[in-house]
């Protein structure tokens, strides 16, 4: 612990070796104190993290990268992460994620719109989750848009999480953009009461509109 302390006072000096056992370590507690350290050392170690981040490094080793840079990093270093927010592996994905939810700051919306069409279809819905936790208000038409096309190669059940999703999201951002489309999906009925949207899409619809305008409703 000391040594730690004495290294995150040497500044950027020792990053890249610190970087390289963080690589080959298999000590869960040493890898620990190695992100503590490059954290506490911040910005001067962006660089190092960045061009191991451009390597084909393996997927645990991207995690720990997404989450260091998550601690360090800004605004400016929100397009590093789109490569990890596309990366194969659900964990490098969802700790890009966070990671740029702490400190993407103006760019997260736009960030995350850049990512969102070439997402695989299970991390879609921790997106548009984001957007709604986030209040992109800058989203609105892209889920609309995703909300209300036919057209998807998804199976039904994920269509129907993924359109529960961007229901929420959009009753988080509050914009009265997103009701006329939230009224007609939440009042949909078809055939035999089959509707085109499932019940719990319309739910979701509806408890949109209620946060949207709750003295109408």
């Amino acid at each position: 612990k000391e040594a730690a302390r004495n290294l995150a006072r040497l500044g950027a000096s020792p990053i890249e070796r610190l970087l390289s056992v963080l690589h080959d370590s298999e000590d869960s507690d040493e890898r620990v104190r190695i992100l503590q350290v490059i954290s506490e050392v911040g910005t001067p170690s962006i660089p190092a993290i960045l061009a191991r981040i451009s390597q084909n490094a393996p997927w645990y080793v991207l995690r720990n990268l997404a989450y260091i840079l998550g601690r360090v990093g800004g605004e400016a270093q929100a397009k590093e992460l789109i490569p990890l927010l596309l990366h194969e592996n659900q964990k490098v994905q969802t700790e890009a994620l966070k990671s740029l939810q702490r400190t993407g700051g103006k760019v997260r919306t736009e960030t995350l719109l850049s990512v969102l069409p070439r997402a695989d279809d299970p991390f879609k819905l921790q997106i548009v989750e984001m957007l709604g936790i986030i209040k992109g208000a800058g989203a609105i038409p892209a889920l609309l848009e995703l909300l209300q096309s036919p057209k998807s190669v998804m199976t039904a059940a994920l269509k129907a999480d993924l359109d529960v999703k961007i229901c929420n999201a959009l009753g988080s951002i509050c914009s009265e953009e997103a009701l006329p489309a939230l009224i007609e999906i939440s009042k949909s009925k078809g055939f035999f009461t089959v509707g085109p949207y499932p019940e719990k899409v319309r739910n979701a619809a509806h408890k949109a509109v209620v946060a949207i305008t709750p003295q109408k409703v």
